[in-house]
């Protein structure tokens, strides 16, 4: 019997789920609150919450993470010095230090210059001691990688640091996404470096002695060394575990999965049993790449969504605050402090045009982490000497501090992390109206009359619009997210608009309402599913399906996956050739270009070596017997000529393993283990 450990840690929480492999049973399962300045305290916690005596029979453990990404969004990670081949970056590049040098090869494979590796040698020589890797990115390498070849053992020779090609990464055209691919990989290493040790650290002391896995961004996994090596391959891997448990805890091939955590919804569509997947490359932060992802749609809309309200009215923002009811058990006085608000609460101003600018009577400001001091000013180092107190109200803050509350934005304290919010969130208005009580409902009673007040609204009437308002903007996001996936676009124009809005809203407009029909089930993920999704799969006229297990089926995903790698080979003419029947033909590899005389010859040697390379990727990646599949894409074009198939372009082969990770294999081959 194989005994799993998922583990998953999201914006919010971190969940942790024991399966058993075979069976499909969840025998232990868990949540804690994720640390966000130290990944290792929220997975300790939420593993201790498991039956250890199951515990103690793991033998394989999974990660799916939001450190990747979110590393990559907030602008950390490794300092890296990238090396561009044969051409000119024109935008701007996640890099510490970088160099253009010649080199560079045509489509065809052949050089278009003379690479200059004395160029590389002295750029490696001047910066090795400034940086922690180095990124290699050659015009067209997919081609002929041999100019970052040349490049990479320059730099392994000189400096002894990482050093990531982009060929090693994709196969795919785009000399820019590329290069932004390495870059962003090789800044990961050392963060996923230092995450992996930490976990196999507490997976010691747990005496938890299994490999450790890592899931992917198309939901799939990599052994430990894949994942220090290619880290760039686990952004969004958190929406992808959830993708995995949606079709593993529904038992269905086809549907929505929506994953409502406590600060984003993550919505994505299940076909075949598969996560549609953005096959041009993730846009993360900003920066568009070439790791194949699952496609998903984020929305800034989550359980820990901040409310706030202003006089007649109140809004959602996608600022994440902490849930009072959350925050009264690790800081007790704050009920005190909600009670003495109830009874006296302070007189907000009334002309103030932004709601974002109302300071919020049931809201408080904790200290998160202890800066350096440097780039501060004197407010702001008052403002954390006075909250090493403890939580107060910003109105209590201004005045130890000596800063109005109604004009100072403390936001760029927030965005460094230096402080946290607690205030009234959705989270607050399902327990406030005993929909939901797992932390502390008086808490939450008391957040809701305090805001409630100040919207002149009911305690009641204030919850119910809270959730009501939470439930459009998921059902809207849904729609939006569909219909991307059938068009290509977004509603932009004032009357998709106008339409989305009924059918979020399940509204009539003067004359006419709208009914939006899904063909597919909504699958609901995440804590809060079960509280918001059955309104919305209403609106969208089909059914929810809320599985046993659902509140942490992200890590049930992280465990429940499969080894998946891919590997393509590209057919190409050669030139003045193409009308021939079988006509000499150029196979392009990650090795590199290889002739051959006949297209029939190219074939072979595409296929088999494909198959070859696909299955020692699964192998190191710990797949036990995977199964390859190959499929070759033939493309030919008539030119007008109406005659047989017409001239041939060239053709795709694409190899992709599948197999169930094994723990023995990977033990052997040193991938992993506490």
């Amino acid at each position: 019997m194989t005994i799993g450990l998922g583990i998953d840690t999201g914006g919010t929480y971190t969940d942790t789920a024991i399966l058993d492999m075979e069976s499909g049973d969840v025998l232990s399962k868990a949540k804690a609150l994720t640390t966000r300045d130290d990944l290792v305290v929220g997975i300790k916690e939420s593993i201790a919450a498991l039956d250890q005596e199951v515990l103690r029979k793991v033998s394989l453990v999974s990660l799916s993470s939001t450190l990747a990404t979110n590393s990559i969004v907030e602008g950390k990670g490794g300092r890296v010095a990238c090396v561009l081949i044969g051409m000119e970056s024109r935008e701007r590049m996640p890099v510490t230090h970088s160099i253009e040098v010649d080199g560079g090869h045509y489509l065809n494979g052949t050089p278009q210059a003379v690479f200059d590796h004395k160029a590389v040698a002295s750029f490696v020589e001047s910066v090795k001691d400034e940086v922690d890797a180095f990124a290699v990115s050659s015009l067209l390498s997919i081609r002929n990688p041999e100019h970052e070849l040349h490049a990479k053992k320059i730099v392994e020779d000189l400096s002894g640091l990482p050093v990531v090609c982009g060929h090693e990464l994709t196969s795919k055209l785009g000399f820019y996404e590329r290069a932004v691919t390495a870059v962003l990989n090789a800044r990961l290493i050392p963060t996923i470096k230092e995450l992996l040790i930490a976990v196999k650290e507490v997976l010691g002391f747990y005496k938890v002695k299994a490999p450790l896995m890592v899931v992917k961004g198309d939901g799939s996994f990599m052994s430990e060394s894949m994942a220090l090596s290619r880290p760039i391959e686990t952004v969004l891997s958190g929406p992808a575990a959830s993708m995995v448990g949606a079709r593993y805890l529904t038992g269905e091939a086809d549907g929505v999965p929506v994953d409502i955590g406590g600060t984003t919804t993550d919505i994505g569509v299940l076909r075949s049993g598969m996560p549609s997947v953005d096959d041009e490359g993730a846009m993360i932060g900003g920066w568009r790449t070439r790791v194949r992802a699952v496609d998903v749609m984020t929305s800034g809309i989550g359980g820990d969504s901040r409310v706030m309200a202003f006089k007649g009215g109140f809004r959602l923002s996608p600022s994440r605050v902490i849930p009072l009811c959350i925050a009264v058990r690790k800081h007790p006085e704050l009920m005190d402090a909600l009670h003495q608000t109830v009874l006296k609460p302070r007189r907000l101003k009334s002309r103030i045009h932004n709601p974002d600018n109302i300071p919020q009577l049931a809201e408080f400001i904790k200290l998160s982490k202890k800066p350096s001091g440097a780039g501060m000013s004197a407010i702001d180092k008052n403002i954390v000497k006075a909250l090493e107190k403890g939580p107060m109200s910003i109105f209590d803050l201004g005045i130890l501090s000596g800063f109005d509350p109604y004009h100072y934005n403390l936001r760029h304290l927030e965005a460094q992390g230096v402080i946290s919010r607690i205030g009234f969130t959705p989270t607050d208005a399902m327990h406030a109206s005993g929909r939901y009580l797992k932390y502390d409902q008086e808490a939450s009673i008391l957040g809701a009359r305090i805001q409630s007040r100040v919207a002149m609204m009911s305690v009641e009437g204030f919850c119910e619009a809270v959730m009501n308002s939470t439930i459009e903007r998921i059902t809207e996001s849904v729609i939006m997210k569909l219909t991307a996936e059938d068009s290509g676009h977004q509603p932009e124009c004032k009357f998709a608009r106008r339409l989305m809005e009924l059918a979020s809203k399940a509204e009539k407009g003067k004359d006419f309402s709208i009914i939006l029909g899904l063909d597919k089930p909504i699958m609901g993920i995440g804590a809060p599913a079960g509280a918001y999704l059955p309104e919305v799969a209403k609106r969208l006229s089909t059914h929810l399906l809320l599985p046993e297990h659902s509140e942490v089926g992200n890590a049930v995903g992280a465990i429940a996956s499969s080894v998946v790698e891919r590997m393509e080979a590209v057919i190409k003419p050669k030139k003045g050739q193409s009308a021939s029947e079988d006509c000499p033909c150029m196979v392009f590899t990650p090795d590199g270009r290889t002739d051959f005389p006949t297209l029939d010859a190219a074939k072979d040697f595409a296929i088999n070596y494909s198959r070859d390379k696909v299955l020692e990727l699964a192998q190191r990646s710990g797949a036990i017997d995977p199964e390859v599949d190959i499929d070759v894409d033939d493309e030919y074009g008539d030119f007008g000529y109406g005659q047989g198939r017409g001239l041939y372009i060239g053709s795709k082969v694409i190899a992709i393993a599948v197999g169930k990770p094994d723990a023995k294999t990977i033990h052997h081959n040193g991938a992993g283990g506490s």
